[in-house]
Order: structure tokens, then sequence, then C-alpha cells
């Protein structure tokens, strides 16, 4: 995951709603943390393209590192 691009999309909406997302998958372990945060969601929600619009999330780079 890390060694990939960013998980992240900031051209879907404003530098606050990033923000918020970003604080809402965040663990106090770290940025690690926030990253599996952020797969498992992925992996709950069926691999969902849109749940990855939904948070901001790259769905290109979740794929690759679902494989």
């Amino acid at each position: 995951m890390l060694v990939l691009q960013s998980i992240w999309v900031s051209g879907w909406g404003s530098q606050k709603e990033l923000d918020e997302t970003k604080f809402n998958f965040a663990g106090a372990e770290g940025g690690h943390v926030s990253f599996l945060n952020v797969y498992k969601g992925f992996l709950q929600f069926g691999k969902s393209s849109q749940w990855c619009h939904k948070n901001f999330v790259n769905y290109q780079v979740m794929v690759c590192i679902s494989n």
C-alpha cells in the first residue's frame, strides 16, 4: 500500500471533506492503521467503486492492493 500512489483522491470535493473523511479512518496508532481501516472498509463494501468515490479513495490503487 505504501509503495503505490496515494490511496486518497482530492479532486472530487473540498479539502475539508477530504480531511473529515481521512479523520474518520484515522487510527490512534498512526497512518498504517488508518490505511488498514480503509482497506477493511473497501472489502466490507464489496470492493465497490462507489464506496471509493464517496470516501475519496483511489479505486485503482485499492484493486491493485486487493489482488
